[in-house]
């Protein structure tokens, strides 16, 4: 009895020594790591789940506390168990006073290392007293249960993760930062503090630079709420110091109302701590930094698809990008407020979609208009949001009604700002009503953004104002309306030969790409600029036949300058192998513009069309007449001694598809619309068809289909 009483004391007083050193020793830091330990395992002192209280200290040294009683009952019953020799002892108390301040170390860093020493002593405990007692088995089986559950936890505590942990990383400007209690520095910023009722400051390391201060008598800042935090009782502080500050040229803290200030360091509250904590929106204030922009563009919707190439292009300024967070717009309004009036140009261009300031119409939208307005010196061009038309037609009547009270609403008091352009491109049709524009509902391609960028912020196409918005809603709902039958060719490839009509322009916004993008179909663009269909490939490849050598015959395409061409040929020779395909061929207007024959035409015309055939002897064929144009008096004037009216190329073209054994389309029956009291209307130079005639021109061939393939 008396080496169990000597043996124990010893233990005992060399843990006591270990715990007592800690104590005196222990200096709270706060990292996110133990802060999120805290909220998951040391809430058993606090009432409110998931919370960080003000007393985590406290919290911790109970912790701390608890975890040691655990040890040390343990360990001295471990040593206990060991054999009766003075040695021994010693060693082992040692040896427990050093695992024990070790693994206070451990608790304080929230490895809690003791729960894993405590389960291994009891059951080294119950292994050694099984190799001395009668009773071994009985006192085995415990220890390897013991030791069977240490391993089970140890697996479970590797794998999981606690949820408080990304939600209260949110308390932080730089979540990725250590931070400190540094409640005893700064003098009068502190006394400030104290008076404010903040207690804990923290933070990136002592002494430094930034601080962030949760404010509020007794504040717990609670994970789960955090983020909602607008405007409250409870403002965010931020110290800056005066080093700091003068570097960020007032970006940071320029958003901010100054409360305190001490020596070199000042203290700024921020009512809203939402977009603070946005890594975007802190991106956009290094961005701002940046040197050498003229101008920005933000918008309300994925602004990555913007080229910022073509404003330099097209308006000679250097846009800058912005990032910031789409659904925050209290972000937004301060980007606008802190990048406006900063660059030379003083020029902004926004693309705000109404339905993002739909939560809070009017002091969300009162917001935007009144930082617009109130940089006057800066002229913002703004498009308002562009959605496909079938999101509005899957909204619903009552849904589309309301979205549509709000793009009205959001356009009238933007565009009765004095210092705005407003642009809807939003009920125009070849816009919204090609899928093919659009990743998603809301989300455009990389290519009609181009467009949008070229016809609405350069060429200032779409520009509306406070008496034609009606007029744009009642367009609008017209394109709602519109019965819209396509059919179905997605099995199907379609390979569109010819001159400048299909090859004018590339992607979702060409006649194939409409075509394409309204059937589902693949399509390739062979249209060659300035081609005719009569010529000699050997003297030049801008003809039918040389079409054809890149076509059929793999002809290096290294030599094309044309635009978007090569491309398309390289395309079609590795994807063009389905069996269901269709060839458009439409040659003319550059025979007739040329004065060449008519009977050369239709000879060339039946001779490559024939060409293809015999490798795609299953396709079906469609031989388009020249269209319309509004040069040379719409095609009645005579160009050449051998040439001909623009209807004789037409008539040759027919005669060609009779003799063929193919489809003709007659280009001035089909597309109707372009004539000669319309043409300068959809013909952007007199002959090649703009956006609307393209995509005019497009639907029609694609109606035509519906009725040849049954």
């Amino acid at each position: 009895m008396q080496f169990y009483i000597i043996n124990g004391a010893i233990v005992a007083f060399a843990l006591i020594i270990a715990f007592v050193v800690f104590i005196a020793t222990f200096k709270p830091i706060l990292t996110f790591e133990m802060a999120d330990k805290v909220v998951y395992f040391g809430n058993l002192f606090s009432k409110d789940a998931n919370a960080l209280s003000a007393g985590w200290e406290d919290s911790l040294v109970k912790l701390a506390v608890i975890m040691y009683v655990l040890y040390f009952v343990s360990y001295i019953f471990f040593s206990l168990t060991l054999p009766r020799k003075p040695f021994v002892n010693l060693i082992s108390a040692l040896i427990g006073a050093f695992l024990g301040f070790v693994g206070l170390m451990a608790v304080y860093e929230c490895r809690f290392l003791l729960i894993y020493l405590s389960v291994l002593f009891i059951a080294a405990g119950f292994i050694l007293m099984g190799t001395k007692k009668p009773l071994k088995i009985l006192l085995l089986i415990p220890g390897g249960v013991l030791l069977i559950v240490l391993l089970v936890f140890t697996i479970l505590l590797s794998r999981s993760d606690s949820p408080a942990a990304p939600k209260f990383k949110a308390v932080s400007l730089f979540p990725k930062k250590t931070f400190t209690d540094a409640r005893d520095t700064y003098g009068t910023v502190n006394d400030f503090l104290h008076d404010s009722g903040v207690k804990n400051v923290y933070t990136e390391l002592p002494l430094e630079n930034l601080f962030t201060v949760m404010a509020g008598t007794d504040i717990k800042v609670n994970v789960t709420d955090i983020a909602s935090i607008d405007d409250a009782a409870m403002p965010l502080y931020v110290i800056w110091d005066e080093e700091t500050s003068a570097a960020a040229e007032e970006i940071y803290t320029k958003h901010g109302k100054p409360v305190c200030t001490s020596n070199d360091v000042s203290v700024y509250s921020y009512k809203n701590i939402n977009y603070l904590n946005n890594v975007s929106f802190l991106t956009d204030l290094e961005l701002l930094n940046e040197e050498g922009y003229d101008s920005f563009l933000l918008t309300t919707t994925d602004n990555a698809v913007f080229d910022q190439n073509l404003f330099f292009t097209f308006r000679g300024t250097k846009t800058q990008l912005l990032s910031t967070d789409t659904g925050n717009v209290s972000a937004i309004n301060d980007i606008i407020a802190l990048a406006a009036g900063r660059v030379p140009e003083d020029v902004a261009f926004l693309l705000i979609d109404p339905e993002t300031f739909a939560a809070n119409p009017k002091s969300d939208l009162d917001a935007l208009c009144e930082t617009i307005a109130s940089k006057e010196g800066t002229f913002f061009q703004i498009m308002i949001g562009v959605p496909s038309l079938s999101y509005w037609k899957k909204k619903g009547s009552d849904l589309t009604d309301l979205a549509l009270e709000k793009y009205k609403e959001t356009a009238q008091l933007l565009c009765a700002l004095p210092n705005v352009h407003l642009y809807a491109p939003a009920s125009v049709e070849w816009v919204i009503a090609n899928p093919a524009n659009y990743i998603s509902d809301k989300s455009f391609t990389p290519y009609l953004a181009d467009k949008l960028t070229a016809s609405c912020f350069c060429d200032e196409m779409y520009m509306v104002g406070a008496d034609t918005i009606e007029n744009s809603v009642a367009e609008l709902k017209e394109n709602m309306a519109k019965e819209r039958n396509y059919p179905d060719l997605s099995s199907k490839e379609i390979v569109f030969v010819g001159d400048s009509i299909f090859g004018y322009s590339h992607g979702s916004v060409s006649i194939p790409g409409v075509v394409g993008g309204l059937t589902g179909a693949e399509v390739f663009n062979i249209g060659y600029g300035g081609a005719p269909a009569q010529g000699d490939s050997s003297a030049s490849k801008m003809c039918f036949m040389g079409v054809n050598d890149y076509l059929l015959d793999g002809v290096d395409t290294s030599d094309i300058t044309y635009d978007g061409l090569a491309d398309e040929i390289e395309n079609l020779r590795e994807n063009l192998n389905g069996s269901e395909q269709i060839f458009f061929i439409q040659f003319g207007l550059n025979d007739y513009f040329n004065g060449q024959t008519v009977a050369g035409y239709k000879e060339a015309l039946i001779r490559e069309t024939n060409r293809i055939k015999e490798k795609y002897p299953d396709a079906i064929y469609i031989i388009m007449s020249p269209t319309f144009t509004g040069e040379y008096t719409c095609g009645t004037e005579i160009n050449s001694p051998v040439g001909s009216v623009l209807a004789d190329y037409r008539s040759a073209s027919k005669e060609a598809a009779e003799e063929l054994g193919v489809h003709w389309l007659n280009s001035i029956e089909l597309f109707d619309k372009i004539n000669e009291s319309t043409f300068t209307q959809y013909l952007g130079d007199w002959t090649h068809p703009y956006f609307e005639g393209r995509f005019y021109t497009g639907e029609r061939m694609v109606e035509y289909l519906s009725e040849i393939i049954k």
